[in-house]
């Protein structure tokens, strides 16, 4: 009879304990406040922090910034040489494949450094002092970066990220010629300058040229235009000369050549038969000079004036 009274009393005393938290409990599930959500509006940068969206605007990733400027990094823009590269109007780098990020983090006393940031690993892979690949990109998602130790580089991001060129450069660039299909800087042939000497190669590390003297300001498949002060002169990838030394301008349009003499002529050359194309018109500079292609035609404007329509045959 006392075993059941005792189990009688335990009965009741867990009632009294449980009975008030499943009916506190029941009241907290069915009045909890509202789910607050991270970044509601999806904004790039909030509370601190960059937020990457996928085109359907699914989260990918997020960074966690430590300074007061932070965004994705701007492409850095070409340093004092000759070389005629593509001019961009400081464009902010896109997300690469989805997952790398090239990102700016310092305050305003901090000199420029850029962060390669791995979105699915959380983690910074690597930093460097400038990259660029032009604003509208390089053919086969290549990048031109510079180290720590003020060496160039070549990296792309064909599969997962690999370094193309090694960083013992002093600069590295890429003509001004857009392949027309992927309408992006093409990437065939870099010019690459180290101890003041000048070369080209490519992403397999063949070099064309030995090394070259003068500043590279162009090339083509065949040619190479080298400026030595204010002079001009054409090469080939030998290093034999052609044409006369000494031009004002030299610059390849087409599968031409454009030439201002030391007389400020300007005229076309064609090098397959060693003749001019057009007649020569007295100019102050290139500027004073715009070229348009039209069907098989090549229409010569001076200041704004058009002169000539020529074959571009």
């Amino acid at each position: 009879m006392i075993n059941h009274k005792i189990t009688l009393w335990a009965i009741i005393v867990l009632l009294i304990l449980f009975i008030p938290l499943t009916i506190f409990s029941t009241y907290m599930h069915f009045n909890k406040g509202p789910v607050v959500q991270e970044n509601p509006n999806h904004e790039f940068k909030f509370e601190n922090k960059l937020y990457f969206y996928n085109e359907v605007n699914e989260l990918i990733g997020k960074y966690e910034c430590s300074n007061s400027i932070c965004d994705l990094a701007i492409n850095s823009n070409n340093e004092d040489y000759s070389l005629e590269e593509y001019e961009d109007e400081d464009t902010k780098f896109e997300l690469v494949n989805n997952r790398y990020a090239f990102i700016c983090d310092k305050n305003d006393k901090e000199k420029e450094e850029i962060k390669l940031y791995d979105l699915s690993l959380n983690r910074i892979l690597a930093t460097y002092k400038a990259v660029k690949n032009y604003g509208i990109g390089i053919e086969g998602d290549i990048y031109i970066v510079k180290n720590n130790d003020d060496k160039y580089g070549v990296i792309g991001f064909n599969e997962g990220i690999a370094l193309k060129i090694p960083f013992k450069y002093d600069y590295i660039g890429l003509v001004n010629k857009i392949d027309s299909e992927t309408e992006k800087i093409a990437s065939s042939k870099y010019a690459v300058m180290k101890d003041k000497k000048w070369q080209l190669t490519d992403l397999n590390n063949a070099e064309f040229t030995s090394n070259i003297d003068g500043d590279i300001a162009s090339y083509n498949e065949e040619y190479i235009i080298l400026k030595n002060g204010s002079n001009y002169k054409l090469i080939d990838y030998n290093g034999r000369n052609y044409l006369n030394e000494g031009y004002l301008y030299l610059g390849f349009y087409s599968k031409y050549i454009e030439i201002i003499d030391n007389f400020n002529n300007f005229y076309l050359y064609n090098m397959k038969n060693s003749e001019k194309i057009s007649k020569e018109y007295s100019v102050k500079d290139i500027s004073d000079v715009d070229l348009k292609q039209e069907n098989n035609n090549i229409i010569i404007s001076i200041n704004g004036q058009v002169k000539e329509t020529v074959a571009n045959s």
